[in-house]
């Protein structure tokens, strides 16, 4: 039985239907051209779609943009979609892709409802289908294991209300169904790159181009912008061959770009685990689409996150070089980027880790040894009197915190920043608006701003981490003015917030978002010399 027509008996959403009809693997719900009669409807090249008229905006979801990535596509590069007679019911969001358990659920709620290996969605917020609007496509974050393009956080309507602008979110397949680099541990018999999700983002955003103009979009003027494993994504699109023209700004929110990929050695080191714990050979390496996506969900779980995760992996072909590499041979000149992370990137990620709460001075000293090799009482001097000087906690956790926080983060997003300045103007911020969640113990937490970009009454289970809406509102309405005078012109300054300056190796401009936000140059200075040195 397809779990999606069940969902919607269910939820009382499914009206009267002329025919239920399947291609390929794709069901679909196609109505009476009378039953939706007073309800938007587009013409796309694959067929009619009807979406939902919500007050002022229009809104279509569950557009298929390649076919079901299912039996023998599973783990194939994504192919279009086939086309549907009739009109198509684009009122439910398409499933998400198939994920495990989320580690840091009782801090950022991912909810996914649905999922499916059946996943390739995307969702359109439109003011009207008439017009030449600027178009922002968001790429999700969740460490390519989580997530999807229909969470409650990334409605669209808001930031479609105040910019008069298109938003389309989007799914991808994450995880061992998206980033299993095969080739070079089977050859033929697993002849993935390690990059079909991001294919998937390609696939979509060239559906962007050919189809956007038909929901009131400017396919000339589109933005993407991502958080988290979506920022990494994004860095990787930026020099990837295959996306080139595709899309025309960026924004990268709430990751260093360091870890954005893995060189080809690491992704097959991670393939032979896989296979060693399904049982598998590399000659019988594709039998891995004969098992169950809960057989695959449990292989990710146990092996996966153990060597290394899954991430973009630079195979020479879909991926020839890195993001650094890209700049550096110009494959990224003319595509302004905003670029910019949390001030506690790290706390929230040390939540699993048992030692922290008990870490002293010898405990913090042999951790920082192992990241900048003998230099780490260099660097907890350096910590402590930087962050004593500005008023901050200076216990060793909170030092590590503060370490990993630039390492992994604020450090590598400057380098970004400061390379891409060379190809075109590049725009950085530090959010600094700390959550009152437990007692402020986790400062600007990861992912903590996400709110403020899509509004903040979008998911009531983000109030906790936000805390006074109202006192928020100011700081959440200058952000979303930002981003969407970027997406209309390259540049995020508008009125309310006043002129961003870009950031150069000379001056280091970076727009400070709290509640009184404006320009520090070079905020982080020491500790920023400092990791570079290492």
């Amino acid at each position: 039985m397809d779990t999606r027509l069940t969902r919607r008996s269910l939820c009382g959403a499914a009206l009267a239907t002329s025919a239920t009809l399947t291609s390929g693997g794709l069901v679909g719900t196609w109505r009476s051209a009378r039953a939706i009669a007073a309800q938007p409807v587009v013409d796309t090249s694959f067929g009619q779609l009807q979406g939902e008229q919500r007050g002022d905006l229009l809104v279509f979801r569950g557009i298929p943009f390649a076919k079901p990535p299912v039996g023998p596509l599973r783990f194939r590069p994504p192919e279009p979609p086939e086309p549907w007679p009739g009109i198509r019911d684009a009122t439910i969001f398409g499933p998400g892709a198939p994920q495990g358990a989320n580690p840091f659920e009782m801090l950022l709620t991912v909810l996914v409802p649905e999922t499916s290996e059946d996943c390739l969605y995307l969702n359109v917020f439109t003011p009207s289908t008439s017009g030449k609007r600027p178009v922002l496509v968001w790429i999700h974050g969740g460490g390519n294991v989580v997530g999807a393009g229909s969470q409650r956080l990334y409605d669209g309507s808001e930031l479609v209300r105040r910019g008069d602008v298109v938003i389309v979110t989007l799914n991808y397949r994450l995880g061992i169904f998206g980033f299993l680099h095969g080739t070079s541990v089977a050859g033929e018999a697993l002849p993935t790159s390690g990059n079909e999700g991001l294919l998937d983002q390609v696939a979509a955003l060239r559906w962007v181009q050919e189809e956007i103009a038909a929901f009131g979009g400017d396919p000339e003027n589109v933005t993407i912008f991502g958080q988290s494993a979506g920022c990494m994504n994004i860095a990787v699109l930026m020099g990837m061959p295959a996306a080139h023209g595709l899309f025309h700004n960026a924004v990268l929110q709430s990751s260093g770009t360091a870890w954005n990929s893995m060189p080809r050695e690491a992704a097959a080191r991670v393939c032979t685990a896989i296979l060693a714990a399904a049982g598998l050979t590399p000659a019988d390496a594709g039998h891995l689409r004969e098992l169950s996506g809960e057989a695959l969900l449990d292989l990710q779980t146990r092996v996966g996150m153990v060597t290394g995760g899954f991430f973009p992996v630079i195979d020479g072909e879909v991926l020839p070089r890195s993001s650094y590499e890209a700049i550096a041979d110009g494959e990224t000149a003319g595509i302004p980027i905003i670029v910019g992370t949390v001030r506690d990137e790290f706390s929230m990620f040390m939540l699993p880790d048992p030692g922290i709460a008990a870490l002293d001075e010898a405990s913090l000293l042999a951790r920082v040894d192992a990241v900048a090799p003998g230099r780490g009482q260099e660097a907890i001097e350096l910590y402590r009197g930087e962050r004593q000087a500005r008023g901050e906690d200076i216990a060793p956790p909170a030092l590590w915190i503060a370490m990993l926080t630039d390492h992994d983060f604020f450090v590598p997003a400057m380098r970004f920043a400061e390379l891409q300045s060379q190809q075109a103007p590049s725009y950085s911020y530090l959010f600094t608006r700390p959550s009152p969640v437990m007692g402020g113990a986790f400062g600007s937490l990861h992912g903590l701003d996400l709110p403020f970009w899509w509004g903040l009454g979008n998911d009531p289970g983000t109030a906790s981490l936000v805390g006074d809406l109202a006192a928020a509102q100011p700081l959440s309405h200058t952000m979303q003015d930002a981003l969407l005078a970027f997406a209309r012109t390259g540049n995020p300054s508008p009125e309310g917030i006043g002129a961003w300056p870009s950031y150069d190796a000379d001056q280091r401009a970076t727009m400070i978002l709290d509640l009184e936000p404006g320009i520090m140059d070079a905020p982080r200075e020491a500790e920023r010399q400092f990791w570079e040195r290492v």
